[in-house]
């Protein structure tokens, strides 16, 4: 029921995330697209002006049964003028200039355009050529500028929703960032509370066992270890002892790690030398088959050394164990971005799918003999250090672990 509870919050808050992603998507796309319906809108606008502005023209050609004077092209610059109107010249059919009134842009008179009667933006005004009809071609070519202010308008509204939805767009991906960013801290924070409440009952429990059953455990073992000094060695009763001093040692390391597993989380730090740290734990195990790489390695770090001993040994043992082909396992110690970290790699047949997290819970373990705690002890001390472990397959073929530490 609990983890149905889990899944649905989770589903929850991930369908929240999605509504204001596809929220603030969804304004930034809308107010682009009425972005671009006003840019269309702004260039029927200007055409619209020019055939408003050209409207008289042929009034005026056809009173004058030619081309109009500057002065009737300056009244029908002043009549327009609070339009945009800003300029007008007529070109004979030689290029000449016949009238003009306003002032141009720029340093020289526009020329007609051969190529295109489409309205062109210059600068601040648009520029565009009109030519007579194809039968009245005796008639002047006109050149008119104008300044688009109901375009621009339209123009400057639009951006300024353009920019107003970008930044509430924004302000909704910032908000959704952090809800996300507080989520995963909240279930992280969640998470270690549950292991600390995981521990703590495993704390109690290894208490009960230090106390109900190391000391009958000791007994036990010691008496058999009496029986089998005084048995023939040739005795077939001999194995039997044997069998019960293992088991009882293994007994007995289970209690220990459980009582490692939950132990106080104070650690006494010092400057330590974390290369002579690994090359001690391997040689305690198999220096034949561990190679450690220390060349950006940091001379001193702040460790416990005891308990980073524990860990170091716990990963060389399961590499070790991991290769039944007893390859080399290849270790190192570097500085990376201001942080201790070590890595053990070895040349087995890697972790199983998914089981990256799950390696280093309690009682977790792919193995016949072994009691599962070994990584969780691991990640522990590592935590307690403030750092982090983590477990995953080489691309190369193996497995390889990282734990790295703050100073």
């Amino acid at each position: 029921m609990a983890t149905l509870k889990t899944r649905l919050v989770s589903f929850a808050r991930g369908g929240l995330l999605l509504a204001l992603l596809a929220l603030g998507v969804t304004l930034v796309v809308s107010a682009w697209s009425n972005r671009s319906e006003v840019e269309h809108m702004s260039a029927l606008l200007d055409r619209g002006q020019v055939e408003r502005f050209f409207r008289p023209i042929p009034r005026i050609h056809s009173q004058n049964d030619g081309p109009a004077t500057s002065a009737e092209l300056a009244e029908l610059l002043a009549q327009f003028r609070s339009e945009g109107l800003r300029y007008l010249v007529e070109y004979d059919a030689d290029g000449e200039v016949v009238s003009e009134a306003g002032e141009h842009s720029g340093s020289e008179r526009p020329r007609p355009d051969t190529t295109s009667s489409q309205p062109l933006l210059i600068g601040d005004r648009v520029r565009v050529t009109v030519r007579p009809p194809p039968n009245r071609e005796e008639l002047p070519i006109l050149v008119m500028e104008f300044e688009p202010l109901v375009a621009n308008q339209l123009r400057d509204r639009a951006t300024k929703s353009f920019a107003f939805s970008s930044a509430a767009a924004a302000a909704l991906l910032a908000l959704t960032l952090g809800l996300w960013l507080a989520l995963r801290r909240e279930e992280r924070q969640r998470s270690q509370s549950e292991r600390e409440r995981h521990l703590a009952s495993l704390g109690e429990m290894s208490a009960v066992l230090a106390h109900e059953i190391r000391n009958p455990l000791a007994s036990l073992k010691g008496h058999a270890q009496l029986l089998g000094e005084q048995l023939d060695p040739d005795s077939p009763l001999q194995k039997k002892v044997e069998r019960i001093v293992a088991e009882a040692k293994r007994l007995e390391e289970l209690t220990s790690t459980l009582l490692d597993l939950v132990r106080s989380s104070s650690i006494s730090r010092a400057p330590t030398d974390p290369t002579q740290l690994l090359r001690d734990a391997a040689e305690t195990l198999d220096p034949s088959r561990i190679s450690v790489d220390a060349k950006q390695a940091p001379e001193r770090w702040s460790l416990d050394a005891m308990r980073m001993d524990q860990v170091l040994k716990n990963l060389l043992q399961n590499a070790l164990q991991a290769d039944a082909e007893q390859k080399p396992i290849e270790t190192s110690v570097r500085l990376e971005r201001g942080q201790l970290v070590i890595s053990v790699r070895d040349h087995g047949a890697g972790l199983p799918a998914g089981s990256e997290q799950q390696i280093f819970e309690a009682f977790h373990t792919t193995r016949v003999k072994g009691t599962g705690l070994g990584l969780a002890v691991a990640r522990r001390i590592v935590e307690l250090h403030g750092g982090r472990i983590r477990g995953e397959n080489h691309p190369q073929g193996g497995a390889v672990f990282t734990l790295s530490i703050p100073e």
